[in-house]
């Protein structure tokens, strides 16, 4: 078990430390590294850490990624949708059960 908690607590590392050297935004850079910092003083458990520095991955990757997409005259001037159909849930009719 100690050797999978050094396992997550290096993969963790390794993301931050990568992620923070593509974030070229100080403001979000400094952001990253309090949350991580705050997350690391809360927790104990280190694929804790490993799943909140992915979630910090993926949440850059899609702050550029809209980012690019008014910039890249493809995509400009569309509206931003989710890649899901969202529905309202359905009706029940009481009369009927």
């Amino acid at each position: 078990m100690v050797e999978a908690n050094a396992i997550f607590l290096i993969q963790a590392t390794a993301v931050l430390l990568s992620l923070l050297r593509r974030v070229l935004e100080v403001e979000l850079s400094r952001e990253y590294r309090g949350r991580m910092w705050r997350a690391l003083k809360r927790w104990s458990d280190q694929i804790l850490l490993r799943i909140y520095a992915l979630k910090c991955a993926v949440h850059y990757h899609m702050h550029v990624m809209t980012g690019e997409r008014g910039a890249n005259a493809y995509w400009a001037g569309t509206p931003f949708t989710a890649a899901f159909e969202v529905r309202a849930p359905r009706q029940v009719d009481e009369r009927a059960a």
